[in-house]
């Protein structure tokens, strides 16, 4: 779903990180990394320092294995016209 409606109409491409806002002119939203596409998580886990370790935070400082497991989302912040992590609010997995 996009607010725009001719974007809708597009596929989407695929990407590691899902966005949730409360509605289109939100300044703070929250998000997560899509653990539904197996490929994306692959790569994550291969190169962890260009993927998580930029937004999320480890319960054990552990970013290599071959599981991701959410525990919280982490927070967004637009600013600038730049949406970037919002007070240090990253998302906190465990990895295994």
């Amino acid at each position: 779903f996009f607010w725009d409606d001719k974007k809708s109409e597009s596929p989407m491409s695929s990407s590691i990180y899902i966005m949730e806002l409360e509605n289109k002119n939100s300044t703070v939203g929250t998000f997560t990394l899509d653990l539904k596409n197996e490929k994306n998580i692959r790569t994550a886990l291969t190169n962890p320092a260009s993927f998580l370790k930029p937004v999320c935070e480890s319960v054990d400082n552990n970013f290599f294995g071959k599981r991701i497991e959410i525990i919280n989302e982490g927070e967004l912040q637009l600013r600038d016209d730049r949406w970037s992590v919002n007070g240090g609010r990253k998302i906190m997995i465990k990895v295994s």
